[in-house]
């Protein structure tokens, strides 16, 4: 790529400038329109009862009940796998519950400090943590 050849908006007329930003917007609402359809789709096959035999047979001997949804065997697979320790699933799982790990680690470290006593300077720690989203 070739530096000379980029412009800076600022220096484009007000004409190109319009017309980049409606080529930019245009473009901006087809992407969202694709996403939406293919969350869409997720929300449809995400409600769907698992049909493979394999993973219902997998699914009744954890047991969830023969009517179990592809979400659902989604959240089993996670858990399944985060409990064999890939710590992604882990990180997923924990998302998903709603529970922060970095949140849970300033918890953590805020009851060590306590056991030791505060700071050194006598005083009690204090640790702010971030808020939760609900």
């Amino acid at each position: 790529m070739n530096n000379e050849n980029l412009i800076p908006a600022s220096r484009r007329s007000k004409k190109e400038a319009r017309e980049n930003g409606r080529k930019g917007g245009q473009a901006s609402g087809r992407t969202r329109r694709r996403k939406k359809a293919m969350r869409t789709v997720f929300r449809q096959i995400a409600t769907m009862p698992v049909n493979d035999a394999k993973l219902k047979r997998q699914l009744e001997a954890a047991g969830m009940d023969e009517e179990t949804t592809y979400a659902a065997a989604l959240a089993w697979k996670a858990i399944y796998h985060a409990m064999k320790g890939n710590s992604q699933m882990m990180r997923l799982v924990m998302e998903m519950l709603g529970e922060d790990p970095s949140i849970m680690l300033k918890e953590r470290e805020i009851k060590l400090k306590e056991k030791q006593g505060g700071n050194d300077a006598g005083e009690p720690t204090i640790i702010l943590l971030p808020q939760k989203e609900d």
